[in-house]
């Protein structure tokens, strides 16, 4: 983008902001949280299992970030976080589907009997996020984004309150001026620039033992080239100073961010001790530097999924956190540490 129209966005979000009528509200604190996607393991999980994730969950974390305010159409997930003995801070998201050509009445029937209660009577929560990740083609959803934006608004208003989008959304969409003067925080997932579309399968690594391959996304695109968690940080690090550059004076909130430890839909080869090293290491500097510049992020994701995400990337089935050695000590940063035998 030329840096004439960046500065033209930048100044139209912050008129828009100054002049929106409210204050900045903040999400609080610096801390290292988790996503929690309760559609992990099937599409029809039961309270139980959703009880035994959020405990697992509050074991290790003291804060989550959640997509759905609820499943299968009557257990309410915000509800169960709200139980006083779970001590779990939640970043409470509402999200938008789109089916065939319309929005149907979910949407509006989850915010009116999930989402809106759960924002003025659940202490545990410290913010709202609306959406994930919209598309704005071939369906734009941004324009829904901002309609419920604007509700959220009016019917919260002392909750801190953002979407959560990519950084090219952020940096580039035509709509980053008017939505960055809708949200008290910018939400954001970053990821390293990574080559998604194939892992990065024919790298011999050469030891004694001749590793296999680690089925990784290659830091470039080109072919052969091995990932590592350190190239992982500095693209982590020059996208958020973007970020804040573009929205300076801005609480900037990460709203995911993680490594993969393998690639395609399961059954698939067992992960590698050097895949999950280099998450490990990844997740450690990261936290680190959340720690250094008194950040918030939340690591992508605390389970393994092969429902509710996205199926055409073969490694968003492998960002899981638990059963792969990964501690977290609980509200301490840096919050990752490796026991990878």
């Amino acid at each position: 983008m030329k840096k004439s129209l960046r500065c033209a966005i930048l100044l139209s979000a912050l008129s828009l902001w100054m002049s929106s009528g409210w204050a900045e509200n903040r999400v609080p604190g610096s801390f290292v949280g988790v996503t929690y996607n309760g559609l992990h393991a099937t599409a029809q999980p039961t309270e139980n299992t959703i009880k035994a994730d959020l405990n697992s969950i509050a074991g290790s974390f003291g804060y989550v970030r959640t997509y759905y305010p609820q499943y299968t159409g009557f257990i309410n997930l915000l509800g169960l976080t709200s139980e006083k003995n779970l001590n779990l801070k939640v970043l409470a998201g509402f999200y938008l589907f789109y089916n065939e050509g319309h929005y149907d009445d979910w949407a509006r029937d989850n915010y009116r009997d999930f989402f809106l209660p759960a924002l003025k009577n659940n202490p545990n929560i410290i913010g709202a996020l609306v959406s994930n990740e919209d598309p704005e083609s071939p369906v734009d959803q941004i324009p829904k984004v901002i309609t419920y934006l604007k509700k959220v608004r009016a019917d919260a208003p002392a909750i801190p309150l953002s979407t959560a989008q990519t950084n090219a959304f952020w940096l580039h969409s035509p709509y980053a001026a008017e939505v960055a003067g809708l949200v008290d925080f910018i939400a954001v997932n970053i990821y390293p620039t990574w080559c998604w579309g194939k892992p990065d399968d024919v790298v011999k690594y050469t030891t004694a033992d001749r590793l296999p391959p680690v089925y990784q996304p290659p830091s470039t695109c080109t072919p052969g080239a091995a990932p590592t968690p350190q190239q992982a940080v500095v693209s982590f690090k020059t996208q958020f100073a973007q970020m804040q550059s573009t929205y300076p004076g801005r609480q900037i909130v990460v709203t995911e961010t993680g490594y993969p430890t393998n690639y395609g839909a399961p059954p698939v080869p067992a992960d590698t001790v050097l895949a999950r090293t280099n998450a490990c290491q990844y997740m450690k500097l990261v936290s680190e530097w959340a720690k250094e510049n008194d950040k918030i992020v939340f690591m992508y994701e605390m389970f393994d999924s092969q429902e509710g995400i996205s199926k055409e990337i073969g490694f968003n089935y492998h960002f899981g956190l638990s059963g792969k050695g990964f501690t977290i000590p609980l509200n301490n940063i840096p919050a990752v540490s490796c026991d990878l035998k």
